[in-house]
């Protein structure tokens, strides 16, 4: 994914596959095989987006004709922009530059012989690609021949979701394919500065416009918060508490010697800088978008999100063990523990988890939950003697389920939490009420057609 074992990442070693005409035309019919491949089309998840190109350039047309009978003669010629997902998206930026350039000069000679009125392209993103969209509109040479751009589900300021996945693995299906484990997709993750673009910046805020988004607490009260400053610097690049999302020996996990390994956290901090940069070229404001933007996203709590990351632990426990006592099969004694126990809340313990929460370095073991990811256990001073009574003294802290509306992936606040020249709009159910998709759905949600249906109508209709 980002080059060989023994290598830091390499922004040329992931090409994009686009396979062939032939392969394209099983999807489009074989005499349109070589247009739509030589339009970027085979290098797309077709299950993702596949449908939605076809409806671009099949259906959509109908839909404007019948708000406006007069764009009857209207067709309409989509461009995909496959990318490299791994590396810099300031670099896929560029791709996209020179895409939407070959989209003019191919458009005009496709109907060169009919004199056609040429209207000015509009740009359609999803997700991480909406990040390329935002840096090819403050950067782009042909930025200034796009009429509009829409963004879909985009993770506008990064996502929490992306610390999750970094500590505990990705969800479902997609788990197989991105890393089960944190380890897993930290050996990705950690050396791809694209992966490392979707961590939460330094602009990001949750639906309530708190930018604290990485909470710790006992019970249900919260008590600490992060970031207390630049994110970068005070939860990704940082080697001295528990709650790190990257370890050093996750980065390559054949290597093993600590000298070794030094170059591999180099770059990793390297990355993280590259994102850091990406994002402050954008920042937050009107500067960072096309000045004619568009975005829609879900906002529908059915496809619970993390716009926070809550470790919650619960009241420390008071383990009180007996002296052990032989026990004895046939005679024989065994090591058969024997020690009988008595559990009590201790909330006495609460002001020492806390600072084990907050700053200890290292918990004392992971504790993997059977219905979700990942817990810390502290030991917060046990004496365990081995042949007297003793007492545990435990505590475990849990990272909590996303409950925050959105697609599962990114939350409702990338899409409120945006500068207000913005048209951001959460996708409405044409029964009424928000709409919901899954993240790499978007596209193929009818209600989110409906909605980019009428804001091409909205940005063509007047060229007319």
């Amino acid at each position: 994914m980002i080059g060989p074992p023994t290598a830091t990442f390499n922004q040329n070693f992931l090409d994009v596959d686009h396979g062939d005409s032939a392969r394209m035309g099983e999807f489009v019919g074989a005499p349109f095989g070589a247009e739509k491949h030589g339009r970027g089309w085979g290098g797309l998840v077709w299950s993702f987006y596949g449908p939605f190109m076809q409806w671009l350039e099949g259906t959509l047309p109908s839909l404007l004709v019948r708000r406006n009978p007069s764009m009857g003669c209207l067709f309409v010629e989509a461009f995909a922009e496959p990318y490299n997902w791994a590396g810099d998206n300031g670099v896929a930026a560029q791709g996209l530059d020179r895409r939407v350039a070959q989209a003019v000069t191919d458009s005009e000679a496709k109907y060169a012989d009919r004199s056609p009125r040429m209207l000015d392209p509009i740009v359609i993103t999803h997700s991480m690609a909406g990040l390329v969209g935002r840096a090819f509109a403050k950067t782009g040479a042909q930025a200034g021949t796009v009429k509009a751009v829409i963004h879909g589900a985009m993770p506008t300021q990064g996502s929490p979701a992306a610390y999750k996945r970094l500590m505990s693995g990705f969800e479902g299906a997609a788990s197989v394919a991105l890393g089960i484990t944190g380890a897993e997709v930290t050996a990705v993750g950690a050396s791809s500065p694209g992966v490392l673009q979707l961590l939460p910046s330094q602009f990001h805020e949750d639906r309530s416009g708190d930018q604290k988004w990485l909470k710790f607490s006992i019970e249900d009260q919260v008590f600490h918060s992060e970031p207390s400053g630049d994110p970068y610097f005070g939860i990704y690049a940082r080697e001295d508490v528990w709650w790190r999302p990257v370890r050093r020996g996750s980065i390559n996990p054949s290597v093993t010697d600590p000298i070794a390994l030094q170059p591999f956290w180099t770059s990793y901090l390297g990355n993280l800088q590259i994102a850091r940069n990406f994002h402050s070229s954008l920042g937050s404001g009107a500067g960072g978008f096309h000045p004619n933007t568009y975005m829609l996203y879900s906002d529908n709590i059915s496809f619970p999100s993390w716009d926070h990351v809550e470790w919650r632990a619960n009241t420390p426990t008071r383990t009180t063990l007996s002296a052990p006592e032989p026990v004895q099969v046939f005679g024989w004694n065994t090591p058969i523990d024997s020690r009988s126990t008595e559990d009590a809340p201790a909330p006495e313990l609460n002001g020492m988890l806390q600072e084990a929460m907050r700053s200890h370095r290292d918990h004392d073991g992971w504790n993997i939950s059977t219905s979700f990811p990942i817990g810390a256990k502290f030991d917060l001073g046990s004496n365990v003697p081995e042949n007297a009574a003793g007492e545990r003294l435990e505590a475990t802290a849990l990272m909590q389920n996303a409950d925050a509306a959105g697609d599962g992936t990114v939350h409702a606040g990338s899409g409120i939490r945006v500068v207000r020249s913005i048209e951001s709009e959460a996708t409405q159910a044409a029964v009424g009420g928000n709409a919901g998709y899954a993240h790499d759905q978007c596209f193929n949600s009818e209600d989110v057609r409906q909605q980019v249906a009428g804001w091409v109508f909205d940005e063509v209709n007047p060229q007319l």
